[in-house]
């Protein structure tokens, strides 16, 4: 945006997983590894889940990641942030859930607006934001680890459109769809 670039929520580990020798692994590897990145302005996490949330990729930009509460903003190099509501949970462990906060993101600056979804369910939230920020020149929602096991936290597809019409988006680009082999596959496979 406005020439600079930003990264959100960068995973390069092999496998979303503390353990790199067993959990979900990418489907592909990222398009271009993080020593070929371009100068990076910052970095937008949704929230702490390993497919999110890489630690290595996390430690190389340290110094631009900023918390903040829903509805807080801050303003980077010209590009206003916005942390807003989701519907999702967080945590790394079975002992920290849901103790750090999970959010989407509202990007802006002088003349592009973009919504990032992070992981969610669909909820009565996206016409909020649409609302207070909308139009979206560009929604980044997310279409992938949706389930009948996880109906409040991930999207069907055609909850994701909605949600895109919700924000009042202009253009959709559906995320985190064909990112990670789901669990069930990798517990099949060591079996």
């Amino acid at each position: 945006m406005d020439g600079k670039f930003w990264l959100t929520d960068p995973v390069y580990a092999e496998r979303a997983s503390p353990l790199q020798l067993i959990g979900p692994k990418h489907f592909h590897a990222p398009p271009m590894g993080l020593a070929d990145l371009p100068p990076i302005a910052g970095v937008v996490l949704s929230h702490d889940h390993y497919d999110h949330l890489d630690r290595a990729a996390i430690l190389q930009p340290a110094a631009k990641v900023q918390q903040l509460d829903w509805w807080q903003g801050t303003t980077v190099g010209g590009m206003r942030l916005v942390a807003t509501p989701a519907q999702h949970y967080s945590g790394r462990s079975l002992s920290d859930g849901s103790s750090t906060l999970w959010a989407s993101w509202v990007l802006m600056t002088a003349d592009t607006r973009v919504f990032f979804s992070g992981d969610t369910g669909y909820f009565d939230g996206f016409k909020k934001i649409g609302e207070r920020f909308g139009p979206f020149d560009l929604t980044m929602i997310q279409s992938g680890a949706y389930g009948d096991e996880w109906p409040d936290v991930h999207m069907q597809p055609e909850e994701s459109l909605q949600a895109h019409i919700d924000v009042q988006g202009r253009h959709l680009m559906p995320i985190h769809s064909g990112t990670f082999r789901p669990v069930a596959a990798c517990v099949d496979r060591a079996l």
